[in-house]
């Protein structure tokens, strides 16, 4: 996985600026269960979008041997 594509990705922007609004919530003292629950969702978007890449890639690179029996 490359940062090209990580920055590219449109949950990864998304995550980001859901950190950055629920941040900006916070500090400016708005403490309702929404602002509370952006950054969390933003990080667990961004997470959710990484482990789906290293595990495509992981499958895609793994090589599976299957037996062959010659009866």
């Amino acid at each position: 996985m490359d940062a090209k594509s990580l920055f590219t990705s449109t949950e990864v922007l998304s995550g980001f600026g859901l950190i950055a609004v629920g941040i900006s919530a916070q500090a400016l003292g708005i403490h309702d269960i929404f602002a509370v629950a952006m950054a969390p969702f933003g990080v667990g978007l961004i997470l959710s979008d990484m482990l789906s890449k290293v595990a495509r890639a992981t499958r895609d690179r793994v090589k599976v041997r299957i037996p062959r029996d010659n009866d």
